[in-house]
């Protein structure tokens, strides 16, 4: 404050701003599960884990009535006889019916109604009986001994939360149910009152420990797991930055010296007649191998372009259906050989006119027909041409739909989502690609503001990919 000029700020506003915006998020968040919890949730996490639980918590019930029946003094059963008559045929009732439930219908054990009966019954059988014979009988310590069991039990299956909340809806209900329609409460004895608060708080503190003993169980095992995976996350966010600083500083000098190799296997490409046998066959195999070489550089060089944003669309009003056509005859005449393999194209929309780069979609065209075939041994490729009206970038836009299906062998559902990013392959794949296609048909259908991705097909064997391009380029 005594700096020249007064006062400065707050120096790093940014991350002081951040820090009370988590502090607020975290408020906001305790606050809902505090408060914004349904009493249908609540229910639902005390349902135990195990079916067979239900039955055991029966056959317990039965024994904690049997043992509070027999152990009531004689002046207690004539005192509360009304009581005693509803409550030991409820409880029963209860219990035989927690007992048989692996035969009740099916419609009784619907996860809403069952955690419902479930939580209902155990506060009725292990807290609000207990707790009512545990005052009736001026805390007699055989009725104290089965509430503490009763609390050690329930404990023992709910989650500590839920625990806490039966036991202290159960002791308020059974308090004033005594109080209000019985003959009061009569507490003389001091030494009776604390042992009643302990008995309490014994049930609490055991359900409230027993899940952070769990956790200590497994917290040093858990951070072991935890520092490795941020060392990989580490060691990938490395070599993603590496790949992306390769693919941005990919240009035109590095097809320099693959264009003379180029240059010399062509001219000895065109004079091999010259050779004898053995070295007509080394040059057809260096003229291939440069072949394949210069296309893995061309996708390479056009990745790095579109990632730089240095590509410029050249928009034109073509007909969709005519581009397909030409890129699929194209394509059958230089490359689909294979006699089992059939292309086709179903057109189900008229005057498919749009704007866009023909040699672009043309090029995203041709790398996933490509896709298609390498992943189809037999069987048809259908391109599917629609018109479809979707949303893209929060404005109803019409765009056109290209879908090419295989019958290939199809993509496992945990690839879907990286199927596109640079040199990913599927797991299914056994040819040399170098995953590079697929992310240069995302790239450019990204430049003409559509959608792409893949799914595997419901009815046969197979993939589709889909891409959706607006027929008119009005986003910018």
């Amino acid at each position: 404050m005594k700096q020249t000029g007064g006062w400065l700020g707050i120096k790093g506003k940014r991350e002081f701003d951040e820090f009370h915006q988590e502090k607020r998020r975290l408020r906001q968040r305790f606050i809902y599960n505090t408060f914004g919890i349904s009493f249908i949730d609540f229910c639902k996490q005390g349902l135990p884990t195990a079916s067979a639980n239900i039955s055991f918590f029966g056959a317990f019930g039965l024994v904690s009535i049997f043992l509070t029946r027999i152990s009531l003094p004689q002046i207690i059963n004539s005192k509360y006889s009304l009581l005693l008559n509803f409550i030991y045929p409820s409880a029963f009732i209860i219990a035989t019916n927690l007992i048989f439930y692996p035969i009740w219908p099916q419609v009784l054990k619907k996860e809403k109604f069952l955690s419902i009966i479930w939580l209902l019954s155990v506060l009725y059988i292990s807290i609000i009986i207990p707790t009512i014979f545990s005052f009736a009988t001026n805390f007699l310590s055989t009725q104290m001994v089965i509430s503490l069991i009763n609390c050690i039990a329930i404990s023992v299956m709910l989650k500590w939360n839920v625990t806490i909340f039966l036991i202290f809806i159960g002791t308020f209900f059974a308090i004033f149910y005594l109080y209000c329609f019985v003959d009061g409460i009569n507490i003389e004895n001091l030494q009776l009152q604390m042992s009643y608060l302990l008995l309490f708080l014994s049930g609490a503190l055991i359900s409230f420990l027993k899940p952070y003993k769990d956790m200590n169980k497994y917290q040093e095992p858990l951070s072991k797991v935890s520092q490795k995976l941020q060392d990989i996350s580490e060691q990938a966010l490395n070599l993603l930055i590496l790949k992306q600083d390769i693919l941005s500083n990919l240009n035109q000098e590095i097809q320099t010296p693959i264009e003379n190799i180029g240059t010399g296997s062509s001219i000895l490409n065109q004079n091999k007649n010259n050779l004898d046998k053995y070295n007509q066959d080394s040059v057809e195999l260096v003229h291939k191998e440069y072949q394949k070489l210069q296309t893995y550089v061309n996708k390479l060089v056009d990745l790095s372009e579109l990632n730089a944003g240095n590509v410029t669309l050249k928009y034109q009003d073509i007909n969709f259906e005519e581009l397909v056509e030409n890129v699929v005859n194209q394509y059958k005449d230089f490359q689909l050989k294979d006699p089992n393999i059939h292309c086709n194209i179903n057109t189900q929309a008229k005057h498919l006119i749009t704007t866009c780069d023909p040699d672009k979609i043309s090029q995203c065209l041709e790398y996933l027909i490509c896709n298609a075939v390498n992943f189809t041994k037999q069987g048809k490729i259908i391109i599917l041409l629609e018109n479809q009206s979707t949303v893209i970038k929060e404005t109803m836009v019409q765009t056109i739909k290209c879908s090419i299906i295989d019958e290939g062998i199809g993509i496992p559902e945990n690839e879907l989502e990286y199927i596109f990013e640079a040199f990913a392959k599927s797991s299914y794949s056994s040819n040399p690609g170098k995953g590079l296609g697929l992310a240069l048909c995302q790239r450019i259908i990204q430049l003409h503001h559509g959608m792409i991705w893949a799914e595997n097909n419901k009815t046969k064997s197979g993939a589709t990919f889909i891409f959706m391009i607006p027929r008119r380029s009005v986003l910018s």
